[in-house]
């Protein structure tokens, strides 16, 4: 195994595990179930843990496919800059959750307020990683683009871009 597939294969996890992470703390905060709180604030500092080798092998994905026929630089390129913004709000989730915990073990009033901006953070952090995903799909993936353009034409002019750069 090498850093591409580790990319391959680790970069599910956030996108999968924010909304799952997502979904028990809204259940959680409706049902003002403590553990069911807790539990999606440990997730989320656990996806946060598995988001950093996601990230970091990007790169070398990007290099290993970057001069193959057919890549789009431009799509690797909006890709990238998704997956920056999803990372750095993945980051400050991971750490409010962590937060989050600390309060909560402290039996601190506050960390009930705090779990209702994690669960806005969360929401935010859930959308951009679908979004990163979602473009990283675009590049491999020609059926993802946007169905108001045929997606064979736009496969062959982003092929014509990358030979002419």
């Amino acid at each position: 195994m090498n850093l591409v597939h580790l990319h391959l294969l680790l970069n599910h996890f956030p996108i999968i595990g924010t909304f799952i992470a997502l979904l028990i703390l809204a259940y959680g905060i409706f049902k003002k179930n403590q553990t069911l709180i807790n539990t999606a604030a440990v997730l989320m500092v656990g996806i946060t843990l598995i988001t950093l080798p996601a990230f970091y092998t990007g790169e070398p994905a990007e290099e290993a496919i970057e001069n193959l026929p057919g890549i789009s630089h431009r799509l690797i390129h909006e890709h990238e800059e998704a997956a920056e913004l999803a990372f750095l709000l993945m980051n400050i989730t991971g750490i409010m959750a962590l937060v989050y915990l600390l309060m909560q073990r402290m039996k601190l009033p506050i960390a009930q307020l705090l779990s209702k901006a994690l669960l806005l953070a969360t929401l935010i952090t859930c959308i951009l990683m679908a979004r990163a995903g979602n473009e990283g799909g675009k590049i491999r993936h020609a059926e993802l683009l946007s169905t108001s353009v045929d997606a064979n034409a736009s496969t062959q002019s982003e092929a014509e871009e990358h030979e002419n750069n």
